[in-house]
């Protein structure tokens, strides 16, 4: 987080205005804080800023109700039917500005996870495709959702045995580069004699096949 700057060489007598904006600023702050613990609540990174822009609570609360709805369009009512067609993951993307589209990558991955659905896996893969060719969003946007979950990889096969093929699946949606896919892969604590990275590359080689 930015830090407020001391008054510095200001010259003047009346610091009126400057603690005023300073106040300003530091009220603003606090709103943002704010609404990045209800983002780390719903599991999701901090919502990025480009200088001098804050992100409001109020549109990021709205933000997750359209999600929400969104979700339950694509999933259905306990994640049993929805229209689990990939299009609609392309509106998600053109609902929410760009400042908060990460939201749904991290929110599609967190559901994948959830589901434990390699089917579900290739609507979500199939769905970030399609917003690539389309220009709604960028790779390093798409790609968030996938890192933000990597570290915790090995443990989340407990719950879901090929969430593995299901990031690799993901992966090859992206067309990332081995660099890249290495540097996802790295991240990872391992809790079996197995190490993350043969892994990965057997997964990829059953996706590739």
């Amino acid at each position: 987080m930015s830090r407020v700057s001391p008054l510095g060489s200001t010259s003047g007598r009346d610091w009126r205005g400057p603690c005023r904006s300073i106040r300003q600023r530091e009220a603003a702050t606090a709103r943002t804080q704010k609404a990045q613990d209800i983002l780390s609540a719903e599991g999701t990174l901090e919502v990025p800023r480009s200088e001098g822009m804050l992100v409001g609570p109020g549109k990021i609360q709205r933000a997750q109700e359209a999600m929400a709805a969104s979700a339950l369009k694509l999933w259905g009512p306990g994640d049993n039917g929805g229209t689990r067609d990939p299009y609609d993951v392309i509106g998600c993307y053109e609902a929410l500005p760009a400042s908060l589209q990460h939201l749904w990558s991290i929110h599609f991955v967190n559901d994948i996870f959830r589901i434990g659905s390699l089917a579900d896996a290739k609507v979500v893969a199939e769905g970030f495709s399609q917003v690539l060719r389309k220009e709604v969003a960028s790779v390093d946007v798409l790609k968030q959702g996938i890192a933000a979950r990597m570290v915790n990889l090995d443990h989340d096969v407990n719950g879901f045995p090929q969430v593995y093929k299901a990031v690799a699946i993901l992966v090859r949606a992206l067309n990332l580069s081995d660099h890249d896919i290495a540097k996802l892969v790295a991240v990872v604590v391992s809790q079996t004699t197995t190490t993350p990275e043969a892994k990965m590359l057997r997964a990829l080689a059953e996706v590739d096949a």
